[in-house]
């Protein structure tokens, strides 16, 4: 029993573990596997464009409805989303807008 529960409560995983988000090492079955597992998986979006993250979601939730967290960032110019500002705030506004 792991004496500080705010962790497990708040996302309501069995186990304190999160899942480093590591972008272009991982998809969505190490998310799947540790969701299963207990802890909280993350599915690292920042190099992916909005169809893509929207298909590893979906490929998540057809195995889990565990929480997960999703990562992105929009400091890389090459990579940004249209419309992004340094803060990347537009960009998330852009994929949260397009999600089923």
């Amino acid at each position: 029993m792991w004496p500080d529960r705010r962790l497990q409560d708040l996302f309501k995983i069995e186990f304190p573990i999160v899942l480093a988000p590591m972008a272009g090492a991982m998809d969505a079955d190490l998310v799947i596997a540790v969701a299963q597992g207990g802890a909280l998986g993350s599915l690292p979006c920042a190099l992916l464009s909005v169809e893509k993250a929207r298909e590893q979601v979906c490929i998540v939730r057809q195995r889990v409805s565990a929480p997960i967290n999703m990562t992105s960032s929009a400091t890389s110019r090459s990579r940004r989303m249209p419309g992004a500002r340094p803060n990347g705030k537009r960009g998330l506004r852009l994929l949260c807008r397009a999600w089923p």
